[in-house]
């Protein structure tokens, strides 16, 4: 079972209750509405089992469990009766927005989210957490409750996730499909080298980019019920821009999947190599020639 002491501000500040009670009885005792002691039994368990910490309306921590002091490396007099704002960088601490967090949960609104905090050694880490204030019977904020779990690894892949897309965004055309092959989005890349403006491809079908013969085939619906399928296609394309001019485009359609496997868009990521392809086919033909020539 996990203790506490009752800190309880007096006239001169705050004083020490000397009497021990488990962390999930005290707090079933500061809601206004009886528990059973089944519930309270659950509530201590809960304690037990994930972080947690607790602070008065000011801020100031009353009471931290082992689990939360492990999480962010202190032990417990190092932040028993310490500010909230040791576990926040400078710049939010200094912040409107950790002046109206706490200004929030003073007048009784829970708060939720994903935060940066800072663990002792300097490092940032970064927490799920829910703020719930605690009243008493006239209604009036006594406590503040915080459960949290570190999410600093998922946070952190999700950054680096992200970054890989804003680069592939810059160095790469970019566009967006629904699983039918009609047109969500595409990036300044896509747009430059098709020669439209978004507005005038959004929502339309990929097949306005496509030559006639090719997007009226059997191949051409193969290749949508292929990404349908969730198989992505890799290749050389030849595509036409907004002057019907020949684009060559190299490649891959890659189909998103939500969490039932279902695929829910599909990502085309190009790079254009019109030139190249241009070049290729100079130099094939001055091949051809010069072996008709021989020939000849």
């Amino acid at each position: 079972m996990f203790y506490f002491r009752h800190l309880i501000p007096d006239k001169g500040g705050m004083r020490t209750q000397s009497r021990y009670q488990p962390w999930g009885f005290r707090n079933m005792q500061l809601f206004t509405h009886p528990f059973s002691t089944a519930w309270r039994d659950k509530f201590s368990a809960f304690s037990q089992a994930v972080p947690m910490i607790s602070f008065t309306p000011q801020g100031i921590v009353t009471e931290v469990n082992d689990l939360f002091l492990k999480g962010m490396g202190y032990t417990r007099a190092e932040v028993l009766g310490q500010p909230h704002k040791i576990f926040c960088t400078p710049e939010f601490v200094a912040s409107d927005a950790y002046r109206l967090h706490w200004q929030g949960l003073q007048q009784g609104k829970s708060i939720s989210g994903n935060i940066k905090r800072v663990h002792k050694n300097g490092e940032v880490i970064w927490l799920e957490a829910t703020y719930v204030p605690v009243l008493n019977k006239q209604g009036k904020v006594i406590e503040i409750i915080k459960i949290a779990s570190d999410v600093t690894e998922h946070i952190n892949e999700s950054h680096e996730h992200q970054g890989v897309l804003q680069a592939i965004d810059r160095s790469t055309a970019l566009i967006t499909f629904t699983p039918d092959g009609n047109i969500l989005s595409a990036n300044a890349n896509f747009i430059k080298v098709m020669g439209y403006s978004l507005h005038q491809i959004q929502g339309q079908s990929h097949a306005m980019f496509c030559l006639p013969e090719w997007h009226n085939s059997s191949e051409y619906r193969s290749h949508w019920q292929q990404l349908k399928k969730g198989e992505f296609i890799v290749g050389r394309f030849e595509r036409l821009n907004s002057r019907g001019q020949s684009v060559w485009l190299e490649a891959s359609y890659n189909p998103v999947l939500d969490d039932e496997g279902r695929v829910v868009k599909v990502v085309k990521i190009a790079q254009d190599i019109t030139q190249q392809m241009t070049q290729q086919r100079q130099q094939q033909s001055m091949m051809n020639h010069v072996h008709t020539g021989f020939v000849e």
